[in-house]
């Protein structure tokens, strides 16, 4: 439905902090790894004598030839875009120490820092998608108890007599009116349901129900756990205990209540 699809959205967009924060942490863990293999790097090739192989250079220039390629190489060999042993050949040539700690990065940065990232980023993606949950959750009340308003100004004006109640001709009445019926379809009460919450509210008199409330049982239906058969118990109970306690006021031994 769509408040999923907008749930959705909500946290895609709110998750471009994590993650900026999770590339800034990644290119300073490069950057510092890069300057210690261009470093290293450098001092080999100023130690190199003449004649040395040209193979074993391009392939250190090609690597590692400046700051960008040594660190999309260190980049490539945690995200699979390239085998990192190909990679750190070139540093295993020069000494096997650089090799070592370039295995160190890899197993640093891939089983350390990536699943730490990883962490934090659907950690807060899902704490902005609760927010956002949250938010469309408060929405949608606010504007169950904004319709429920509308509904109660709206009974009040088709009160003809303008005695603030409702009989059950007035109220079948009032359900085929358009307007009304557009209300009572945002907050997802039928007719039926709208009649049955009527026949509560009027029992055991019978008697007319005051607008405000039936508006009140209305809005107590559109609740999150909503159940018309609850309300109706909670009303029933309430009802046969006022009888109870009426039939236990007339008794000889003298009035109880309960």
């Amino acid at each position: 439905d769509m408040g999923s699809l907008n749930c959705m959205v909500y946290g895609i967009i709110n998750c471009f902090a994590p993650l900026l924060w999770a590339t800034v942490v990644l290119i300073i863990i490069m950057y510092s790894f890069a300057v210690f293999f261009m470093s290293g790097i450098s001092s080999h090739l100023a130690k190199q004598e003449a004649g040395a192989s040209d193979d074993h250079i391009d392939r250190i220039d090609s690597y590692y030839g400046t700051m960008y390629r040594a660190m999309c190489t260190l980049f490539e060999a945690v995200t699979g875009g390239n085998d990192w042993g190909e990679l750190g050949s070139p540093l295993k040539d020069i000494s096997e120490a650089f090799y070592i700690t370039f295995g160190l990065y890899i197993v640093f940065v891939t089983l350390g820092v990536l699943n730490v990232v990883t962490g934090f980023f659907v950690d807060g993606t899902m704490q902005q998608s609760l927010s956002g949950r949250e938010e469309l959750t408060k929405q949608a009340t606010q504007h169950k108890s904004h319709m429920a308003e509308l509904l109660s100004d709206c009974f009040h004006l088709l009160d003809s007599d303008g005695s603030g109640g409702l009989s059950l001709d007035e109220l079948e009445q009032h359900l085929s009116d358009p307007s009304l019926q557009e209300y009572m379809d945002t907050l997802q009460i039928d007719k039926e349901q709208a009649l049955a919450l009527f026949d509560i509210l009027s029992q055991p008199s019978g008697d007319d129900v005051p607008i405000d409330d039936f508006v009140e049982g209305v809005s107590k239906m559109t609740l999150p756990v909503k159940s018309l058969d609850i309300y109706m118990v909670m009303n029933q109970n309430k009802k046969v205990l006022a009888l109870v306690n009426e039939i236990l006021a007339k008794m000889p031994c003298g009035p109880v209540r309960l």
